[in-house]
């Protein structure tokens, strides 16, 4: 039996953010919704878009969006998590990692 797809948000769109893009846009287990960074041209967004993924430079566009379940924050930035991004989610970001780590490691065989 499969378990239901997280739908996430990533925000940061530098290497950290680039590499889960590659992880999960793969993933049986995730279902990117969206990728936010500031800079439009960085290397995470530039990613997303080539592979279809909706991107934007304000997080806030996607948080108004149902069926996201998780964010995870990128950034290095506590700032973006403490304030900006605490005040508009309910969940704590790194969870979808607790849940899913193990499973995402087999799925793209880094164990």
């Amino acid at each position: 039996m499969s378990r239901k797809k997280t739908k996430i948000l990533i925000v940061g769109a530098g290497k950290g953010g680039s590499l889960l893009i590659k992880i999960f846009h793969k993933s049986d287990l995730v279902k990117i919704l969206g990728v936010v960074d500031k800079n439009p041209a960085a290397p995470g967004i530039k990613l997303a878009k080539k592979l279809r993924i909706p991107t934007s430079t304000d997080f806030k566009k996607f948080i108004k969006k149902k069926e996201l379940e998780e964010i995870i924050n990128v950034t290095g930035n506590e700032k973006v998590q403490k304030e900006d991004l605490s005040e508009a989610f309910r969940s704590e970001v790194p969870e979808v990692f607790k849940v899913y780590l193990e499973d995402l490691l087999k799925e793209v065989d880094l164990k």
